[in-house]
C-alpha cells in the first residue's frame, strides 16, 4: 500500500502527519510564523496556530518574544541523545539566553576564544531602540572585552602569558597595563565568577560575562549581558551578575549532560 493510499483510507493520523510537516520545516532554517508555515506547508493558518500551541505547551516549539516567531524548543533537544559540536548547543544556549533577555531586558551574547579574539556565536537583542550591535561571527580582542577577560582567566598562566605577547604585538593591549597586573585582574575574575568591562572596549557600554564549561570542566564559552551605560542601574548589578551567572551554570548543565562537545581545533 502507498503512503497516499494509507492516507486516504485513514490507516494514519492525519493529524499528526500535519505536525511533523511543521516540524520538518526546521531542517530548513531557525524561525517560522504561523502565516510562513501555513504557506509552506499548505496547512490552513487556524489549523497551524493550533498544531503550534501543542507543541509550544508540549516545550517541542518556544516563541521568540521579540518577533512572535517560533523555534525548536527544550523537549525536541531532550528527545535526542547524540549532539557532536555546531549549531546544536548554540540553539539549546540561546534558549536561556532569551529568558534573561525576556527578565533584564538587555543584548545577551554568545561567545568563544579564537587566538587572541573573541568570536561571537550567537546574540539575542534587547527590545530597545539603542542596544549594541556586535556581529555574530565577527572577532573582537579579548584582551579588552568582558567576554574575551572571562575566557582568559580560564587558561594556564603560560599560555595566557603567550596570549597577552600576541595581544600587545598586534596592538590590542595598551601599552601601559603591565603582564602581570593583567594576570591578577584575570585571578579576580576566575575567583568570583564573572568579568566586568565598563567602556574599556566601546565608549559608552557596560559589559558583565561569565563563563560556560564543558563536561570536562572545561571553559569553552562565555555569555555576557552588555548594557548601554546611559540605562545601567548600579543598584540592580547584583541581581544582574548573580542572573548572568546562573544562566552560564544553566547552559552548562545543558552542555555536560547532553552534548558530546569536541572543540573544533
Amino acid at each position: 500500500m502507498t503512503k497516499k493510499e494509507n492516507y486516504e483510507n485513514g490507516s494514519c493520523s492525519k493529524s499528526l502527519i500535519k505536525t511533523l510537516q511543521i516540524m520538518e520545516l526546521y531542517a530548513r532554517k531557525e524561525e517560522y510564523g504561523i502565516k510562513e508555515i501555513s504557506e509552506n506547508t499548505n496547512i490552513p493558518p487556524s489549523t497551524v496556530q493550533r498544531i503550534v500551541n501543542t507543541l509550544v505547551m508540549r516545550e517541542f516549539l518556544t516563541q521568540n518574544t521579540h518577533n512572535t516567531k517560533y523555534r525548536l524548543g527544550m523537549a525536541f533537544f531532550r528527545i535526542s541523545s547524540r549532539y557532536s559540536h555546531g549549531d546544536n548547543w548554540i540553539q539549546q544556549a540561546k534558549l536561556h539566553m532569551e529568558k534573561l533577555v525576556d527578565k533584564h531586558h538587555e543584548t545577551v551574547n554568545l561567545a568563544e576564544l579564537k587566538g587572541t579574539k573573541v568570536m561571537y556565536l550567537a546574540k539575542v537583542e534587547s527590545p530597545f531602540i539603542v542596544r549594541p550591535n556586535f556581529d555574530v561571527g565577527t572577532a573582537y580582542p579579548a584582551v579588552s572585552t568582558a567576554l574575551g577577560r572571562c575566557l582568559l582567566s580560564q587558561l594556564p598562566n603560560q599560555e595566557l602569558k603567550k596570549m597577552i605577547e600576541l595581544s600587545r604585538a598586534d596592538k590590542d593591549m595598551p601599552l601601559h597595563i603591565k603582564t602581570q597586573d593583567f594576570i591578577n585582574a584575570l585571578e579576580k575574575i576566575r575567583e568570583r565568577g564573572y568579568a566586568v568591562e565598563d567602556e574599556e572596549f566601546q565608549k559608552g557600554l557596560f559589559c558583565i560575562a561569565a563563563p560556560v564549561y564543558d563536561r570536562q570542566n572545561k571553559c569553552v564559552a562565555a555569555i555576557s549581558t552588555s548594557i548601554p551605560k546611559q540605562r545601567l542601574d548600579f543598584g540592580e548589578l547584583p541581581e544582574l551578575v548573580e542572573d548572568i551567572k546562573e544562566t552560564a551554570n544553566a547552559i552548562s548543565k545543558e552542555l555536560q549532560q547532553k552534548f558530546a562537545f569536541e572543540k573544533a581545533e
